[in-house]
């Protein structure tokens, strides 16, 4: 069996707020919570974050692991999320095949050494998540949040989120200046600068999409999941990306801005006063709606 000595911030959210007494399935309250654990942002799983890393918290038993964590994810899923968390090396991407039907296949086309590279681990596959029966996914990538919601910390590891606000308002000070003399035409792009300073992780999706173009989607995302910039990249101008992420910053990269602006930020719009949501729940509607 699979050590759980140590558990991850979502593996502890998990068994505090869980309901034995519910008559919710285990699967279905799972990914509820889950849910939860993603719509609470940063200051929400800071705490949680703190105590994996100390130790000091309750050991599950053997009644926990059998009926909550295991279910939850594999160990295969648990070595990815603790790549994820680690912090080491600079960003790391999952590879996430979520098409597994006629078309191209991504993972055939582009060598080995470069798909590594492109997830920022040189050396290993760890983050190439392809399997039909967990991937599979009806709503699209954001049910990835459901199994392995680490993806939101794939900027170097967990965020303080004193350091991630601290970050926000210096962005919006380096533009404040320009705006307050800039008329409505610049008004938008300058309000835009500020976005890189949301992302708290990112990803590359393999999608119905990739089948027939052959371009891989990178989504950068928030500590909400939700999508900061999204971009299809040619396969062939993928391991370009890895030697970027510990020169230049996301605003400095030319993917970011030919990248289409994410929904909650279109317009320039800046969502720190926004409630999140379930921002899977409306994920899965905006697939939905589309279809």
């Amino acid at each position: 069996m699979a050590s759980y000595a140590r558990l991850s911030a979502s593996e502890l959210y998990l068994l505090e707020n869980w309901d034995d007494s519910s008559a919710e399935g285990t699967a279905s309250q799972c990914k509820r919570l889950l849910r939860k654990y993603v719509d609470v942002g940063c200051a929400g799983r800071w705490p949680y974050h703190e105590a994996a890393r100390s130790g000091e918290y309750p050991k599950p038993t053997e009644i926990q692991i059998r009926i909550i964590l295991q279910p939850t994810r594999n160990t295969r899923q648990r070595e990815v999320a603790r790549e994820l968390l680690s912090g080491q090396g600079g960003p790391h991407l999952v590879w996430l095949r979520t098409h597994y039907g006629q078309g191209i296949n991504l993972l055939e086309v582009v060598p080995f050494e470069e798909i590594c590279s492109a997830t920022g681990k040189d050396d290993s596959d760890v983050l190439v998540l392809n399997d039909r029966d967990l991937y599979n996914y009806d709503h699209g990538w954001s049910d990835l949040l459901t199994s392995i919601p680490e993806v939101l910390d794939s900027y170097t590891g967990p965020k303080d989120p004193v350091r991630i606000r601290q970050g926000i308002f210096d962005a919006k000070e380096e533009v404040a200046p320009e705006m307050e003399f800039s008329g409505e035409d610049w008004q938008e792009d300058l309000r835009e600068r500020v976005h890189h300073a949301y992302v708290t992780g990112a990803l590359w999706v393999q999608d119905e999409e990739s089948s027939r173009s052959g371009e891989m989607l990178l989504l950068w995302i928030d500590e909400y999941g939700r999508i900061v910039r999204e971009h299809r990249v040619e396969a062939e101008q993928m391991d370009m990306y890895s030697g970027m992420w510990t020169i230049y910053a996301d605003n400095e990269i030319e993917w970011w801005h030919q990248a289409d602006v994410g929904e909650a930020y279109e317009h320039g719009k800046w969502p720190d006063e926004l409630d999140s949501g379930s921002i899977i729940a409306a994920n899965a509607q905006s697939v939905e709606d589309s279809s």
